[in-house]
């Protein structure tokens, strides 16, 4: 009973840390939107940033009325996290391939840390550009990823089940950048009315740094998360993946399905590749 527990433990947090990828895309995705009328953000960007004369002009109603660097800068804030995002989910297959689901997943996290800690702390527009390429770059990858992960880690009973999680975290993370929002303009109304503009001005960077904890502890969480064992099959042997198997399902007819199927899988994992795009599992 125990052990039957701690299998499932395992199992439920590797899926739960993996999934957290739909959920930081949609929160971030979320934001990046509003943020282009977060009127602390408008203000940091256009006075500091783009020193235009008249602040107040980036947030006229008629866009024709907006300064053209606004302009601009809204186009490729926007375009910019896209561009990275497709890049990310095309090497994604390749690279998690070569190095691991984990570490892919891993390094993902990290790149969307460092990515959002630069759109905050960035001094000048081209910095804050350049993280909007690493932030998606991050998204495309770790979202492309995850999906491959949980399907490879999941039992054949478990995989209609998981397969609804990613909807459901990113409907999840889409409420919680709403919320993000809805909280954030009541805190730089707050903070206005109190005089406090230093801390109005800054609100938006709490809005955005809110998604580093739940990307840290995707970092932690696959670090300590088993590995696919399709993917050690096809890399590290079948010793490997019978071990990181034994972690996710235990003992029982998921193992010795994968010790009886082992000779015909290793075969066609090394002439097809784990396959960043094929999701099969390896029991």
């Amino acid at each position: 009973m125990g052990q039957g527990s701690s299998i499932g433990s395992e199992l439920s947090r590797a899926c739960f840390f993996s999934s957290l990828a739909g959920f930081l895309y949609a929160y971030t995705v979320v934001c990046s939107g509003v943020l282009l009328t977060d009127t602390s953000f408008v203000t940091n960007i256009c006075s500091t940033k783009l020193n235009v004369d008249d602040a107040a002009q980036c947030e006229a109603s008629d866009v024709s009325d907006q300064p053209s660097e606004w302009v601009n800068f809204c186009t490729y804030f926007t375009a910019l996290f896209s561009v990275g995002a497709m890049v990310g989910a095309f090497f994604s297959g390749q690279l998690s391939d070569q190095v691991g689901r984990k570490v892919t997943m891993m390094a993902s996290a990290m790149f969307f840390i460092i990515g959002t800690a630069m759109t905050i702390t960035g001094r000048d527009t081209a910095g804050v550009l350049f993280s909007r390429v690493i932030t998606g770059f991050s998204m495309g990858l770790m979202s492309s990823t995850s999906q491959v992960y949980i399907s490879e880690i999941s039992t054949p009973e478990m995989r209609g089940m998981m397969s609804t999680v990613l909807p459901i975290v990113l409907t999840i993370g889409l409420l919680s950048g709403c919320l993000a929002d809805y909280i954030g303009q009541g805190l730089e109304a707050l903070t206005r009315a109190l005089d406090a503009n230093w801390a109005a001005a800054t609100v938006w960077q709490y809005m955005l740094g809110a998604a580093i904890p739940p990307a840290a502890a995707v970092l932690v969480g696959m670090a300590v998360a088993p590995e696919s064992p399709r993917w050690l099959m096809a890399h590290e042997g079948y010793r490997a993946a019978e071990q990181s198997l034994r972690r996710l399902r235990g003992l029982g007819p998921a193992l010795e399905g994968f010790r009886l199927g082992k000779r015909g899988l290793l075969p066609g994992l090394r002439s097809g590749g784990g396959g960043g795009g094929g999701a099969a599992a390896a029991a």
